[in-house]
């Protein structure tokens, strides 16, 4: 197991975080309920696995949120040789000065509505209550996607990561998703090496990259979240609009993730 710090100074900020949001008045997603279970899946932490109970019982969404197995053989996984080389069909990318503007918050909303049908038949396909109908429409839509940067980058990820992981993508005969997660990994990590600033994103980057690259994460970068947690437990964004509450808890739950991912990379 590759532990970039401490472990005991790990262990302990994990637990602190997950108590700070056991303790956090915010009605949990089913979205983050596989993020729990990942969690709970490989520190086994009683924190994590309380929430992840307590969401799978209060909820009504599928089970495809509650089964998710983030270790298991068809999750894409790279090594850092694989993310750190920037290919050169990609070497033109330049990520966006700004992520939070006007412009960009609308096109994220519009993406998300496109991400939602998406998962929805992710859904279907994961728990074979029905197919796919259209997958040439889904990979047109996921697939070929272009110019994206900053959270649209990291949704475009997650979403192909999903794919591959339900192995939904194999109805998808004339893409390699793989291919394509990589490239996201590679430009992910060129945004990550750009931006200095850690603001949600810079934590929403780092859990997504540490998913699929357990290694790619540095000791500086597992030490920096360890140096950014607030005493009562939480972690907050530097810009203005990670002030808010429901930003709160997700820069946490994220540098949670990240911290596990880099140094719990497979379930116990």
């Amino acid at each position: 197991m590759w532990l970039p710090c401490n472990p005991a100074s790990v262990t302990q900020s994990l637990t602190r975080g997950l108590s700070f949001l056991q303790a956090y008045e915010l009605r949990y997603s089913a979205n983050y309920g596989f993020i729990f279970k990942d969690i709970c899946d490989k520190t086994h932490l009683k924190e994590a696995c309380e929430i992840f109970e307590h969401i799978k019982r209060n909820s009504s969404a599928s089970p495809f949120y509650f089964t998710v197995n983030f270790s298991s053989k068809s999750a894409p996984l790279f090594e850092p040789e694989e993310v750190y080389k920037i290919e050169r069909l990609y070497s033109a990318y330049s990520p966006a000065k700004d992520y939070y503007s006007e412009s960009t918050h609308n096109f994220i909303h519009n993406l998300f509505l496109i991400f939602r049908q998406g998962f929805e038949a992710i859904e279907g396909c994961y728990s074979k209550m029905s197919t796919i109908e259209n997958p040439g429409r889904i990979a047109e839509t996921f697939v070929n996607m272009k110019g994206l940067n900053g959270y649209t980058l990291s949704h475009h990820f997650y979403f192909l990561y999903f794919l591959r992981l339900s192995r939904c993508d194999e109805k998808l005969i004339d893409f390699n998703v793989r291919d394509i997660i990589k490239r996201d990994l590679q430009l992910m990590w060129r945004e990550h090496q750009q931006d200095k600033e850690m603001h949600d994103l810079w934590y929403e980057r780092l859990a997504f990259i540490s998913l699929a690259c357990p290694k790619c994460l540095t000791k500086d970068d597992i030490c920096k979240i360890l140096s950014a947690q607030r005493p009562d437990g939480s972690w907050t964004g530097t810009r203005e609009e990670d002030r808010h509450r429901s930003k709160i808890f997700h820069t946490t739950l994220l540098a949670l993730w990240a911290l596990t991912n880099a140094t719990h990379p497979h379930a116990k």
